[in-house]
């Protein structure tokens, strides 16, 4: 990859990651809000100009409106939540091509191991049959 196309893509992901931290703050801010409200209008009101089943409607269709716009908040965090997921699992070759790596060498050492203690193996033969032939062709047996 050229670095130039590295660079772009680097700057995709920032972009990406910003646009995702801005929807995540903008969602808890959402609920932040909304929650107030809710509690806000939940209080007992001293005086009113409009009459208490009048303001019970409106109080009531308030918290309707504002417990909704959680809800809608709340599914926005979890949309965001699973964007997040699919973006880890499909886009992140990086830590996917270290993983292969580290297994890789690790492969190739346990290939090294093995051809080291197989040379061992066939050194200590080629010593015990040289001893072998030289005691063979030294006896009476031939």
């Amino acid at each position: 990859m050229s670095p130039v196309g590295g660079e772009q893509q680097s700057r995709l992901q920032e972009i990406t990651s910003k646009n995702y931290l801005r929807r995540m703050k903008d969602d808890v801010k959402s609920i932040l809000d909304n929650f107030t409200s809710i509690l806000s209008a939940s209080k007992v009101k001293e005086e009113s100009q409009l009459n208490g089943s009048a303001q019970s409607v409106m109080d009531r269709y308030e918290m309707h409106v504002r417990s909704s716009n959680i809800t809608r908040a709340a599914e926005s965090l979890v949309q965001l939540i699973d964007e997040l997921k699919e973006s880890l699992i499909l886009d992140d070759f990086s830590s996917l091509n270290e993983a292969n790596n580290t297994r890789r060498k690790q492969f190739e050492q346990y290939i090294q191991d093995s051809n080291n203690q197989l040379q061992k193996i066939k050194h200590g033969i080629g010593q015990d049959l040289e001893l072998l032939e030289t005691e063979y062709y030294n006896s009476d047996y031939k």
